[in-house]
């Protein structure tokens, strides 16, 4: 094994003409340069990497051998470049492609070097930054209502004002918990429907990188804590009994509008929405139609 490495000397290097190609064995190799006294050092090897050999392969080569760079001469001496190509030999001698390897760890390192940044940005974020910034101008696009919209935006303004200047990553469920326990049962409808937008928020940044974990304004995070979300707050109309309907339609017709003495006039019956915010049941159309006189018709 000796033969066959560690073929030069330091004064052969030294005195190698342009040009020269020389071999210390194991595949070490130096070329000297145009410039007296300088050169470049190479490792030469035959590669089975299988990034590496489908590549070729798709250009249409067959050719595995690769000359990788070691520095150079007079930078890297001769014994230097000896030491660094010793490990690089073991390593092809083991199936891997030293290249290749390097490429695949500088990738990981700039993988690694962006979740790092990422860490760093959602550390730095803010919920009121991630809300004003990222989330709601994805979300008001979404709504043509004008009231929709200024609701949203009061929801992470002032609902959840408490919120805003604490880091977005760091935000708990007990954060949250805070938030809503003033007005759960003062202004229900208000408070659970700025849960449920901070629960969207919260899910949109899990999905973005910017919070990790579980989402901390589910529902099932406050289910045994809060009360549960009122449906209704102000409950249905009370029905007119019958037998009160004509002193009711009397104030309907001093105080509707042209439309509902129209349809009276006309002995048309009021439409569904009118019936119902009138607090009229459907069955008592008829008796409105009677009521109101009989129809007249154009003719």
């Amino acid at each position: 094994m000796a033969k066959t490495l560690n073929r030069l000397t330091a004064n052969e290097i030294k005195a190698a003409h342009s040009g020269a190609n020389l071999n210390d064995g194991g595949g070490l190799f130096y070329r000297a340069d145009k410039t007296p006294g300088s050169g470049q050092w190479k490792f030469r090897f035959t590669s089975r990497d299988p990034d590496f050999v489908a590549r070729q392969a798709a250009k249409g080569s067959a050719t595995r051998q690769r000359d990788m760079g070691l520095g150079t001469y007079p930078t890297t001496s001769l014994a230097s470049a000896r030491a660094k190509v010793a490990p690089l030999r073991a390593a092809v001698d083991a199936g891997h492609d030293p290249i290749e390897d390097a490429r695949r760890d500088a990738k990981a390192a700039e993988r690694e070097a962006a979740d790092a940044a990422r860490v760093r940005a959602a550390e730095e974020m803010t919920f009121g930054r991630y809300a004003d910034e990222l989330f709601l101008p994805v979300m008001l696009p979404r709504f043509t209502n004008a009231a929709h919209i200024q609701q949203w935006r009061a929801t992470f303004a002032t609902h959840a004002r408490e919120l805003r200047d604490k880091p977005l990553a760091h935000i708990t469920r007990e954060d949250i918990l805070a938030v809503l326990l003033p007005i759960w049962e003062t202004k229900n409808v208000t408070a659970a429907r700025s849960r449920e937008r901070i629960e969207r928020l919260f899910s949109h940044a899990i999905q973005n990188g910017y919070f990790t974990g579980d989402n901390p304004a589910t529902w099932t995070q406050f289910d045994h804590t809060l009360t549960p979300p009122k449906k209704l707050t102000r409950g249905h109309h009370t029905s007119i009994p019958h037998g009160q309907i004509t002193d009711f339609l009397s104030v309907v017709r001093s105080r509707q509008g042209a439309a509902s003495r129209r349809s009276c006039s006309n002995g048309l019956p009021l439409p569904p929405a009118g019936r119902a915010r009138l607090g009229l049941q459907s069955g008592m159309k008829s008796t409105l139609n009677r009521k109101c006189g009989p129809s007249r018709r154009r003719g």
